[in-house]
């Protein structure tokens, strides 16, 4: 996914506290890596160091398209269940970008929108 650096808030050894920019929405996150430049734009992959409980912070969207938002303290990300395993990991896509989550739970049916809320995103530059 191609995101835009917008603001770098702080450094601490979990990284770059940063705000970031997509075609989807933005919010803030961690930058994994050497210090990012503001303003210029990155091909990463997201990380949601969390597992996640299926109604709880997994449910139904009631939106058809893909967007992250931030909400208080943490970012809601809207995305489709693109596939769903027995280990509980599942593939949530957002147009042609997909990442993983971790889950527990009872997943909703494949192709459905969910809404994911998250408190920490980890973000890694894919230098593509």
């Amino acid at each position: 996914m191609e995101v835009s650096i917008q603001e770098i808030i702080n450094y601490s050894s979990d990284g770059y506290s940063i705000i970031f920019e997509t075609r989807f929405g933005g919010g803030r996150g961690v930058w994994n890596g050497e210090e990012p430049k503001l303003k210029q734009k990155y091909f990463i992959e997201f990380e949601l160091p969390e597992t996640l409980h299926w109604g709880k912070e997994i449910t139904l969207s009631k939106d058809t398209e893909c967007a992250i938002r931030e909400m208080n303290d943490s970012l809601k990300i809207t995305g489709r269940l693109e596939s769903s395993y027995e280990d509980g990991s599942c593939v949530i896509r957002m147009d042609e970008s997909i990442f993983l989550i971790e889950t527990t739970g009872v997943p909703l049916p494949v192709t459905s929108f969910i809404d994911i809320l998250v408190h920490k995103l980890i973000l890694y530059d894919i230098n593509l």
